[in-house]
């Protein structure tokens, strides 16, 4: 079981706050990008892909969904999230954002099987540091029921390189390890 919430854990990194659009900062979009899992103190690198998407709702709110598949040796773990969450401009340039979600992690090996569901909350900044540079940095804590929980700090960079798509990279890290990650991310809406 131990293992199990350690695997929840490091799938629970790419639930970050996520973004609707206005200013420049579009909160509906698709991405998908390269992800790799470092497990302090188990020695343990796990890699993997990841979709996600957003759609704005409204000028402040959007309902966010994403889906992530990490493998090493025989061990799969895959973690599905949905979530609702709202954004607050504190400049032109610059927005809070805010997050509540639902996740399910499944894990899958030759030796073990088994899903849970966590709930968690985000929140952070994400702002234009450029006309081209987008930056976001984040707080994320998840409760996985029976007084297992973690806290997640996350810190996100984006380039794009037209006004509909971009590139980025990730990095998060909580009292399990770290995760780092690339993705190509595709805005759409106004």
């Amino acid at each position: 079981m131990k293992a199990l919430w350690i695997a929840v854990c490091a799938v629970m990194w790419i639930v970050a706050p996520i973004s609707a659009r206005a200013d420049g900062i579009s909160y509906s979009y698709l991405e998908a990008g390269w992800i790799q899992v470092d497990l302090d103190g188990a020695g343990v690198k796990a890699d993997g892909l990841e979709v996600g998407g957003s759609v704005a709702v409204t000028d402040r709110f959007f309902v966010a969904g994403s889906y992530a598949k990490v493998s090493k040796y025989d061990v799969d773990v895959e973690n599905y999230s949905i979530g609702v969450g709202g954004s607050y401009p504190l400049s032109d340039r610059l927005h809070l954002v805010g997050a509540v979600h639902w996740v399910e992690a499944q894990l899958s090996s030759s030796e073990a099987n088994g899903e849970d569901d966590a709930y968690g909350v985000s929140a952070g900044l994400r702002g234009k540091l450029a006309e081209r540079f987008e930056l976001e940095a984040g707080l994320s804590y998840v409760d996985y029921g029976d007084g297992a929980d973690d806290t997640l700090v996350g810190l996100r960079a984006r380039y794009s390189v037209t006004d509909r798509f971009a590139i980025g990279a990730r990095f998060q890290n909580s009292d399990i390890g770290n995760l780092y990650g690339v993705n190509v991310r595709l805005s759409f809406g106004d």
